[in-house]
């Protein structure tokens, strides 16, 4: 309290509203929920929208589109909180009959898609009551299905049946059926035209929608457990069970050339430590997690880049290798066009694709294996991390392999923020998780859980 020119006391309330917003401005969370208990004056002003947005841009899962009329940004840094702090109510929402490993998405609000054994099932969420309602199922496949996503108007599943179908998010019928892998498909994705699959065969293969025909082949040389469509550069990029001592488990392939343009490793990575789950946040960056219970933060955009000193070079067989090359080092050439060499110099591995062969001479297009991740994130139980997504911002959110355990992380910090036990007593892993602004799904073996922050 302080004094006026006459004598008299003046309040922090009897400021005018613009000198009153500007001290407002230096004002932290916890110091402006203090104001607002106060008198109604200070409540009104320290809950004002311009207030809070200075705060909202800091806070983790808020995102500007979430930002409607009937909720202020004071709510949402509330439900930011709640995320950070672990406040929600844990919920079943489904019980299986038996065990399954289900894939589980967001649909419209209050909608609720996923994967029981061959079938994907469509579940209205009540909006009072914690209860689901089976609203249609999607048949088909013949085996169970390994992974679905929603892509513009349509849904695309692989299953282990060896095909992928499209359906259509109108009608929800099957519009088309990819057959082509010689072996279970377990990861698809796309955009637009393109679908993109891979599986156990070792392949990778681009499909056109209109033509329902595959139009490129990209030979991973191993399992692949997942992949992902970058929509802005048309790089497909693949994760792998990482049973290959030469090449790289994650791996980055451009559709339009069907070159290999780059690959990443992982450092002290064992034989088998795969890629379980990748996700794109911006056209540079990407989250992969997998079997060496971490969590990886990549940009593509960090020295040595994906495309970087690259080299069509014209050789024969025998010929020794000019490009950055240290005495006594030599290349060994395969004999047909789209096999890949690799090759060690200074601790980077070079990857070398055999562009074309004519009189015995070959063209090469050599390109660096980057080691560029981030930031990692360790899981502290050394479980393995089996799914993962993210706002593409701050926060993100996985799944581990022990007890239906998800863990939330802030890029921000080096350690987990939050773990859940979404499984209880169960030992059950987290197949599949997706988060909104307030709602965590969790698909485990034997049921499908919410975790709602809103309260």
């Amino acid at each position: 309290m302080a004094l006026d020119g006459n004598g008299g006391k003046l309040s922090l309330d009897c400021l005018p509203e613009d000198v009153l917003f500007v001290i407002l401005s230096y004002c932290d969370l916890w110091t402006l929920l203090r104001l607002a208990r106060v008198n109604r004056t200070l409540n009104q002003m320290s809950s004002h929208d311009s207030v809070w947005i200075r705060i909202a841009r800091r806070c983790a899962n808020i995102r500007p589109s979430d930002k409607r009329a009937d909720n202020s940004w004071k709510a949402m840094c509330r439900v930011s909180v709640n995320w950070m702090r672990g406040y929600c109510k844990d919920r079943c929402l489904l019980r299986f009959k038996c065990n399954y490993m289900p894939c589980v998405q967001l649909g419209r609000p209050h909608q609720i898609l996923i994967s029981l054994g061959a079938d994907i099932v469509i579940y209205n969420k009540s909006k009072k009551k914690n209860q689901a309602y089976r609203q249609r199922t999607l048949c088909g496949h013949t085996a169970d299905v390994a992974k679905f996503v929603v892509c513009d108007a349509y849904l695309l599943s692989c299953s282990m049946d060896k095909t992928i179908r499209l359906w259509n998010t109108k009608t929800w019928r099957c519009d088309g059926v990819l057959v082509g892998h010689d072996n279970g498909v377990y990861s698809v994705d796309g955009y637009r035209d393109t679908v993109i699959s891979g599986g156990r065969d070792g392949v990778v293969k681009v499909w056109s929608k209109r033509s329902m025909s595959c139009v490129r082949e990209l030979a991973v040389h191993d399992h692949v457990w997942c992949v992902g469509f970058n929509q802005s550069s048309r790089i497909a990029l693949c994760g792998t069970a990482g049973h290959s001592t030469v090449h790289a488990p994650l791996q980055l392939w451009s559709l339009e050339s069907g070159s290999l343009v780059s690959g990443f490793r992982m450092e002290d990575r064992g034989k088998g430590r795969g890629i379980l789950s990748v996700k794109w946040e911006s056209p540079s960056t990407f989250l992969s997690c997998g079997y060496d219970t971490t969590v990886r933060y990549w940009d593509t955009r960090i020295n040595p880049r994906p495309g970087d000193y690259m080299l069509y070079h014209q050789a024969r067989p025998g010929d020794h290798m000019l490009y950055h090359q240290e005495p006594g080092d030599h290349m060994l050439y395969h004999q047909e066009p789209g096999d890949h060499v690799f090759y060690h110099h200074q601790g980077l591995m070079i990857v070398c694709s055999i562009i074309s062969k004519a009189c015995n001479a070959f063209v090469i297009m050599c390109s660096i294996v980057s080691n560029a991740c981030v930031v990692s994130w360790d899981d502290p139980h050394d479980s393995t991390v089996y799914c993962l997504d993210s706002d593409n911002k701050w926060m993100v959110v996985s799944g581990t392999s022990r007890y239906g355990v998800v863990r939330v992380w802030d890029k921000r910090v080096r350690r987990s923020v939050r773990s859940f036990y979404a499984g209880r007593t169960s030992s059950s892993p987290v197949y599949s998780l997706r988060f909104n602004r307030t709602t965590l799904v969790v698909a485990l073996a034997n049921g499908l859980r919410t975790l709602d922050f809103s309260g």
